[in-house]
């Protein structure tokens, strides 16, 4: 039997570690419940499943694409339905990156692959060189090896821990392996291809990553591929008994001017103090659980407090879903930059939603559901946690660590360039090893966390309203 481990042990460690740093134990908010709550209750569950097979069927959201397009004017019609105010798009600039052809050819044979995006293309007749292999990409495993000019060969491996805790860094990354620098490695001495091996993964090659923060260059500056972890044995054992084996890497697309869209909607409250709720639409794939999830937890949100009269809220409501998160988090950077003078001055906490996902275990070449949500993770800032944990608690949301994070640390989600602009936030978010591929289908969405999720934030909402706190 083969069973990939996980680290879920070490980060419930971690966050025995800080659940409380900060926090009042999780006080009693039921003094901040709304009077007067008129509503229907929140959307149902085959309403919200119903919100995502809808979103997966337009395919692959990749910003700038058709079903990008299709995805932001759906929800947008959902906010007018759901009556909010202002329903409207921002449109972005986007780079629009179409691949139409990728393989790798060793020795006369082709070995399965996939392409990493945004990768340099080589044009259609490929590009032939040494391939060489350097184990797992280290500083130490570079030394000494002249990869100028030839194809480098890495095994990937991954480190969940990687993609969720806070960075202790200035400029971190934001991938799940332990060992992309790799790449940069092999770009940085002169390597003109990159193939990595996706060891410790299912056994497929289609993995849509990296996504990066706003700092790093969107565009790596060699072609990449991934192989599976059993296909990457079969490339090893062509490679290794000869000192010098030559391989043909081909990339090639399109790369042209594209556009996405933000897409907002507001509730007016009694005040102008802000307190918005948002995901992300775009995705890699189908995307069911990244992040058409996210965004059914947004429209809950939405439907619910649509029903309400506007008296009933101390502040107002932005509902948000940003585009361009697979391509460094391009809407919630343009957002900011563009809001920075009037709605970012006004933000008073992000309620950041992402991943309602199922969790599965790779056990004898099968993915087996093990009949549980994969674990999920809330960052929160200032005294946000204690009314996360409250929110949690209520509800019993099982699987769900809360996580103080302070503000000079970095949060892996869509909430990254908020936090980064010194709004408050309260960041749901697991991280499925499948969010990244073709197999992230609504069938791996778990279902019964859909309501419960939305009634932790519907509460949230409502203590935060009535909350007079300014977490800044």
């Amino acid at each position: 039997m083969k069973k990939h481990a996980r680290t879920h042990v070490w980060m419930v460690a971690f966050s025995c570690a800080v659940l409380f740093f900060g926090c009042d134990g999780g006080a009693d908010h039921d003094e901040y419940q709304t009077v007067n709550d008129t509503s229907e209750g929140p959307a149902t569950e085959e309403e919200m499943f119903g919100w995502i097979k809808d979103l997966c069927a337009m395919g692959y959201r990749r910003p700038g694409t058709e079903a990008d397009h299709q995805a932001s004017q759906y929800i947008l019609g959902k906010f007018k339905e759901f009556r909010l105010e202002n329903p409207h798009l921002e449109p972005i600039p986007t780079t629009l990156c179409d691949v139409s052809t990728w393989s790798l050819t060793v020795k006369g044979e082709q070995i399965p692959c996939s392409y990493i995006p945004y990768t340099e293309f080589t044009g259609p007749d490929g590009r032939s060189s040494e391939i060489v292999y350097l184990n797992e990409g280290s500083a130490w495993d570079f030394v000494g090896i002249d990869v100028k000019g030839k194809i480098v060969v890495v095994e990937m491996r991954f480190l969940y821990l990687n993609l969720l805790l806070p960075s202790l860094v200035e400029h971190p990354h934001t991938y799940d392996f332990a060992n992309w620098e790799a790449l940069n490695r092999a770009v940085e001495q002169g390597a003109v291809g990159f193939v990595g091996i996706l060891n410790d993964y299912w056994d497929l090659n289609t993995y849509y990553a990296p996504i990066d923060y706003p700092s790093e260059p969107l565009f790596k500056a060699i072609p990449g591929l991934w192989v599976s972890e059993t296909d990457g044995a079969h490339l090893l054992d062509l490679i290794e008994d000869e000192e010098k084996v030559e391989a043909t890497i081909v990339l090639d697309g399109s790369v042209g001017p594209g556009v996405t869209s933000n897409v907002v909607g507001f509730l007016s409250g009694m005040t102008e103090d802000i307190i918005m709720v948002h995901s992300h639409h775009d995705s890699t794939f189908y995307g069911a659980v990244q992040d058409a999830s996210g965004v059914s937890e947004v429209l809950a949100l939405a439907k619910y407090f649509g029903q309400l009269p506007q008296w009933s809220r101390e502040k107002t409501l932005m509902f948000f879903t940003s585009a361009g998160h697979m391509t460094n988090y391009l809407g919630t950077t343009a957002f900011v930059e563009t809001h920075k003078d009037d709605l970012i001055t006004k933000i008073v906490v992000d309620l950041c939603l992402e991943h309602i996902a199922k969790d599965y275990d790779y056990i004898d070449g099968e993915l087996v559901d093990t009949g549980r949500a994969e674990l999920s993770y809330i960052f929160a800032t200032d005294h946000l946690p204690t009314f996360a944990m409250a929110a949690v608690r209520k509800h019993n949301l099982d699987r769900t660590v809360v996580i103080p994070t302070p503000h000079h640390l970095y949060v892996t989600s869509d909430a990254y360039s908020f936090h980064k602009a010194g709004i408050p936030i309260v960041s749901f978010i697991s991280s499925p090893e499948y969010m990244y591929d073709l197999i992230d289908t609504p069938d791996m969405v778990a279902k019964d966390r859909l309501v419960p999720v939305a009634e932790v934030f519907i509460d949230l909402v409502k203590w935060l309203d009535a909350s007079p706190g300014n977490w800044k």
